[in-house]
């Protein structure tokens, strides 16, 4: 079960740090776990029994750090018919770990699954951001994010710091970019992802050309896919032509991030590269992505064209519908007397 912990590890690296960041890597957050948790113990596994409904692990202790309990401690984690979940957490006999648990009924069970199981190594990391949480409960807000950062740069364990980068994650404002900036300058990778996806979220757009200057630096697919995705959060025209040279990179993931980008920034200025690159674009949800790109495009007339050569050229069914539908939602708009669609930003062609 030890590779079940370091895979546990390397998703808390991913998630953390803006990863296709979702909610799922709060399952991993300090902010979570001690507010749900009756117990928090290091202990050594000492048994493990398994029948068709339940996965028992008898849990020697060595330290509560939060709570009390007698020795030994029973642990479940359901099972499927006798079949592991991903999802839960089953751990090894005569190993060690650092658990957060709490009463389910009359069961003990770890808290939030795989989130609430850590290596014993951390635990003067997690001593310390429990004191810190005794004695302010609002620890986890934007008022106090400068503790949050200082419990950060205080962690020794790489485990620990991705954890409370899911806290910070929400609880950061334009105010904390002295904290952003020196992630960015940081060797670890983990650290220039989540500030690169922070300030392109909070719109910093003073952090901007470091940005763009990391992204014409970087051979790391990760940060040039961060980069490219803060940049068309941040919008700002100036980007648009670094971020249009990645619409023919190798990696599928990339050139969706500069599609999305494109149309973020948006403009009728994208409509001729996204337009010509659409026939070379292989990927039928990159070619999906770039009419929903130029959806947002105030030339209408412009896009409808655009539109049309797509309809040209495309072969995919799912793609087809996506334009036929764009191109009859287009058609519904008023026409003026050349029968162009009307629109705020579109002039009449001057008459002769």
């Amino acid at each position: 079960m030890k590779w079940k912990l370091l895979m546990c590890c390397f998703a808390v690296l991913f998630l953390c740090s803006g990863g296709e960041a979702d909610t799922t890597g709060h399952i991993f957050a300090f902010s979570g776990l001690l507010s749900e948790s009756d117990l928090i113990v290091t202990g050594l596994i000492v048994n493990v029994e398994i029948d068709p409904t339940t996965y028992r692990m008898t849990c020697g202790i060595e330290e509560c750090i939060v709570g009390s309990a007698q020795e030994p401690l029973e642990i479940v984690s359901p099972l499927a018919n006798g079949f592991y979940s991903s999802d839960d957490p089953y751990l090894e006999q005569d190993s060690r770990y650092l658990l957060f648990l709490k009463h389910d009924r009359d069961d003990l069970v770890i808290t939030k699954r795989w989130g609430g199981v850590l290596n014993c190594d951390q635990r003067d990391d997690v001593v310390r951001i429990v004191q810190a949480y005794d004695s302010n409960p609002n620890l986890f807000s934007k008022e106090y994010s400068a503790d949050l950062q200082d419990l950060f740069f205080a962690a020794t364990q790489e485990d620990t710091r991705s954890r409370l980068l899911c806290d910070l994650e929400y609880c950061l404002t334009p105010a904390d970019e002295p904290f952003l900036s020196t992630l960015l300058d940081s060797d670890n990778q983990r650290d220039n992802r989540f500030s690169i996806l922070q300030c392109g979220r909070l719109g910093l757009e003073s952090m901007r050309p470091r940005i763009e200057d990391l992204l014409g630096k970087t051979a790391d697919s990760q940060i040039v896919f961060h980069c490219i995705a803060a940049l068309g959060d941040l919008g700002n025209p100036d980007s648009l032509e670094l971020v249009l040279g990645f619409l023919g990179d190798s990696e599928q993931g990339i050139r969706s991030a500069a599609i999305e980008a494109a149309g973020k920034i948006g403009g009728n200025v994208i409509i001729q590269p996204l337009s010509e690159w659409y026939a070379s674009e292989q990927d039928f949800g990159n070619r999906l992505a770039i009419i929903t790109s130029l959806s947002g495009v105030s030339d209408r007339n412009a896009v409808a064209d655009a539109l049309t050569y797509f309809l040209s050229v495309e072969t995919d069914p799912i793609v087809l519908h996506a334009l036929n539908r764009e191109l009859d939602s287009l058609s519904a708009l008023p026409r003026d007397s050349w029968g162009r669609v009307k629109s705020a930003r579109t002039s009449a062609p001057a008459e002769r």
